[in-house]
């Protein structure tokens, strides 16, 4: 803009910025309280099921500084909804307020494609891979819990635990 200042229309994430801007000012009492409780989430977007989720994920995706949202909704159906439009979902405990956890919906903006057949595995590692086998839905419940119990609840809280067993399950 003219004296050196940029204005926002200017700005080429303003269209996200708005959108943000509008998101906080519309922001329930009960995701007001969450965020007073945590301010620190001030910093991302909040994803709830009432909006144009396609339309967000493109915004983010495309034009967000960051890789995380927060959603107050564990819902298996919101879950899978987010993950369908390419988030990975983690949990995270909070310190104080209406809930004790959250999502952290991330959105990766690259991504690593293992392809099968370009995949050179030494001769070595054939021999001893004897003893193991790859596996496809075999033990969903089981993996889980493995990976809370070996990781703790930092991104797998119990919440999104749920969530992912009842999607499993449906």
């Amino acid at each position: 803009g003219e004296g050196g200042g940029e204005g926002l229309e200017e700005d080429p994430n303003f269209t996200l910025k708005l959108l943000v801007l509008l998101a906080r000012s519309s922001l329930s009492d009960y995701h007001k309280a969450i965020v007073f409780a945590n301010p620190w989430l001030m910093q991302y977007p909040l994803l709830t099921p009432q909006h144009c989720l396609k339309t967000a994920a493109s915004l983010i995706a495309s034009k967000l500084e960051g890789q995380f949202c927060w959603a107050s909704c564990i819902e298996p159906r919101f879950l899978a909804s987010l993950m369908g439009l390419g988030f990975l979902p983690m949990g995270d405990r909070l310190e104080a307020g209406p809930q004790p956890h959250i999502l952290l919906p991330k959105m990766h903006r690259q991504r690593c494609i293992l392809h099968w057949g370009d995949l050179h595995v030494q001769r070595n590692v054939r021999r001893r891979s004897g003893r193991f086998a790859v596996t496809c839905d075999a033990a969903f419940p089981l993996v889980s819990e493995e990976c809370r119990r070996q990781h703790g609840e930092g991104w797998l809280s119990p919440p999104l635990q749920a969530a992912l067993l009842a999607l499993h399950q449906d």
